[in-house]
């Protein structure tokens, strides 16, 4: 939903009104932004800001807690409004809780534990192929609408959900799609299957990730010689992520295994195809201050990858190198490099950015 100065100021100024009104104690609000300098191949060098980022929680009774999540996101040429998470969730006991809604669907690390603050990263950019579903890069359906179920005993840690289908828009008009996951509706009474396992010992984080993913038609005018709601591509998704965290290290690694399974003859050969993508970041804290991080990203597919030929995504391999100087808690400048491999042309930006929070 684009919108113009005047929504924005109203949207925030009902979100301002809500806050006064309610008891001092009664809900946590944050705001995230950030600002940066960028000097990109194929682009200008140019000022922007990243999208502000609207975060209200509320524990409604001891037991229940409720979520809203509202980016105003800079699109190139107007801002666009996305709820990104809107759950209630309800703690049954110690170890199980039920909620509803729109959250981060659980595959691997990265996606469930850094949201949409850049100040919540060590590095400006998240890996590409983990884009939120509307970016320019993405692959994987980042938020999930439906049940979400969670839990842990000990050690071992769970997330179980399920939500709408996975849709894309295969017209003409649409191209390249973005990947669709059906806020009020579904397209498909199919739905999606997520799981999220993890293993905590001492300094070490292990998970791992599951997804069953039915990839619909939702246009009538769609290309691709299907029905609204058939099923386009037969998806399944394997992930292992770990964490290690020690002193002043941290290593994040993330690998997944993308099975595509065309149930049509589309645009590449209509079979299936695996897919591989994986990321290893290392940052180290050097003082209270200085924190450098490396971060190595790969993206490899076959070319006749009817997923990938309509979503118009090429392989790739990229190295980020990052120096975050935190001025304090509430605010960071950060000054990322990074250089890509993108279908064998080389793509390079460097950023400087500041991040920030307001509590």
């Amino acid at each position: 939903m684009k919108l113009n100065k005047k929504t924005i100021g109203l949207a925030v100024g009902m979100a301002c009104t809500t806050m006064m009104t309610l008891p001092a104690q009664a809900f946590e609000f944050s705001a995230f932004g950030d600002t940066y300098l960028m000097d990109a191949t194929n682009d200008t060098r140019h000022f922007g800001f990243g999208g502000l980022d609207l975060f209200v929680r509320h524990d409604i009774d001891p037991s229940t807690e409720a979520l809203i999540e509202y980016v105003f996101e800079n699109d190139g040429s107007s801002f666009v409004l996305d709820v990104e998470r809107l759950y209630i969730k309800r703690k049954i006991n110690e170890n199980f809780s039920v909620g509803a809604g729109r959250f981060h669907s659980p595959l691997g690390y990265w996606n469930n534990t850094y949201h949409h603050g850049v100040l919540l990263q060590d590095t400006v950019t998240r890996p590409s192929f983990l884009d939120f579903e509307d970016g320019e890069a993405a692959i994987l359906p980042t938020h999930a609408v439906g049940l979400d179920l969670t839990g842990k005993a000990g050690p071992l840690g769970y997330e179980v959900s399920i939500g709408n289908s996975t849709f894309l828009d295969t017209s003409p008009a649409a191209a390249p799609p973005e990947i669709g996951i059906g806020n009020v509706g579904d397209y498909s009474d199919d739905k999606t299957i997520f799981a999220h396992l993890t293993y905590d010992i001492a300094d070490v984080n292990l998970g791992l990730s599951l997804m069953n993913n039915s990839i619909v038609e939702s246009n009538p005018l769609g290309t691709r010689g299907v029905a609204v709601g058939d099923e386009l591509i037969g998806q399944t998704v394997t992930g292992l992520d770990a964490r290690y965290s020690y002193d002043k290290l941290d290593v994040l690694a993330e690998y997944f295994m993308m099975t595509n399974d065309s149930q049509a003859t589309l645009v590449g050969d209509g079979k299936s195809h695996d897919a591989t993508a994986y990321y290893v970041q290392a940052s180290y804290q050097v003082n209270d201050k200085f924190r450098p991080t490396y971060r190595y990203e790969s993206l490899s597919f076959d070319a006749t990858d009817d997923y990938f030929v309509i979503l118009g995504r090429s392989e790739y391999t990229a190295s980020v190198v990052a120096l975050r100087y935190e001025l304090d808690e509430s605010n960071a400048v950060s000054l990322e490099y990074k250089s890509s491999d993108v279908g064998g042309n080389t793509e390079t930006h460097a950023i400087l950015d500041w991040a920030f929070l307001l509590l």
